[in-house]
């Protein structure tokens, strides 16, 4: 099923959670744990809720499962005034907090609770684990490069191939909406 269209990638919910995590870790943290972290708690959002919090595009790399977007933010491939207000790459492999507090606008209870669940269970993990935790998962693909990860293979391990179409159509119908709302 290619050419599916999907919400785009949120920046105002992925700073929203990269805070979050941050502040529960101290204000430092390295990129891959962070990126692992955001990771594990798009799939749970998905397992859960059928959307993920971050919209973003999902990559097998050789260290694990990524997401592309924040992993274009920390390297400053990618820029955004919203990111770089309260998040910064810190010596070569880790990110810090910035000390402007965030108000939380988009980011609903239901996802800062699942945020936390996801860092009690995996906030102690180091980054080596989280990498080798995310290759277990059944849709990461052996690589030593980039390799995408389609939203279509992600949600038919979590769901299966019929309810993965039911998320598939519910996924499409909000991008649809959100470009009729402009959002």
């Amino acid at each position: 099923m290619a050419n599916k269209a999907y919400p785009p990638f949120n920046i105002q919910k992925t700073t929203e959670a990269t805070v979050i995590l941050l502040k529960m870790h101290g204000g430092v943290m390295s990129k891959l744990k962070l990126i692992k972290l955001l990771y594990l708690a798009d799939r749970k959002a998905l397992e859960k809720w059928e959307q993920p919090i971050t919209f973003d595009t999902y990559y097998s790399m050789k260290e694990g499962q990524v997401l592309s977007g924040v992993l274009d933010l920390i390297n400053n491939k990618e820029v955004y005034p919203l990111w770089s207000k309260y998040i910064e790459r810190y010596r070569k492999n880790y990110v810090k907090l910035l000390s402007a507090p965030m108000k939380m606008r988009k980011l609903s209870r239901a996802e800062n609770k699942l945020l936390e669940e996801i860092y009690n269970e995996f906030g102690q993990w180091d980054r080596f684990n989280l990498g080798r935790y995310t290759k277990k998962l059944p849709e990461y693909n052996k690589t030593s490069k980039r390799v995408l990860t389609q939203m279509e293979e992600l949600l038919e391990h979590i769901f299966g191939k019929e309810g993965a179409k039911r998320v598939e159509n519910r996924l499409e119908e909000k991008a649809y909406l959100d470009i009729a709302l402009n959002q």
